[in-house]
């Protein structure tokens, strides 16, 4: 049988982290992410290209925040008269673009999203820049193009501060009554000297 002090440790020990857990019980986890979708309407581009060529002299840069997700589409005007292929370049690699289209797209195709990530957390820059080819309206030099972009983006949720008072469920309520009666009844037996 345990002597009075040895009770008295053993109970301080075991209520010590079970206090502490059921403290921790309501508080607010690790912080959480969400996907935000941003449009970019009406891009309209002069390419101020020099006769013969078919890769657009200007890009159309957008900068974003994001925790790590970059995933972006262009969709091409509904006006357009000749099909481009369409290049997505990350943070001024201009040399090698992340992305570009397999195919060339027609007037109100869209790449669809595409993934450039994860990239590491922070501002990027994404570059949209179009590649004329000969068709339609195109003889040999791609003089202007236009569309709509949409990045998303992942995104922090602010986290709240840790209420003061802890926030119990049933269980845990449970519990702590269970704690504070074990503790009254040893009390009460040292009282009456049991």
């Amino acid at each position: 049988m345990f002597q009075s002090s040895s009770r008295k440790a053993l109970l301080r020990r075991a209520a010590t982290p079970v206090f502490a857990l059921i403290l921790a019980v309501g508080t607010v986890g690790a912080q959480a992410q969400q996907i935000v979708t941003t449009t970019y309407p009406g891009i309209s581009i002069t390419t101020g290209n020099p006769t013969g060529t078919q890769l657009s002299a200007v890009a159309y840069p957008i900068t974003v925040n994001t925790t790590g997700t970059l995933d972006v589409e262009f969709t091409t005007s509904p006006g357009h008269c000749s099909s481009m292929f369409i290049r997505f370049e990350l943070d001024g690699n201009t040399a090698t673009p992340v992305y570009t289209s397999p195919a060339v797209l027609a007037a109100n195709q869209s790449t669809g999203f595409i993934t450039l990530g994860p990239v590491s957390p922070g501002t990027h820059t994404v570059a949209i820049r179009a590649e004329g080819t000969v068709n339609g309206c195109n003889f040999g030099t791609l003089v202007g193009w236009a569309g709509t972009a949409r990045v998303r983006t992942s995104q922090a949720i602010s986290a709240e501060a840790p209420s003061v008072v802890p926030t119990l469920d049933g269980r845990s309520i449970g519990l702590l009554g269970g704690l504070i009666g074990i503790a009254a009844l040893f009390g009460l037996r040292r009282r009456w000297g049991a």
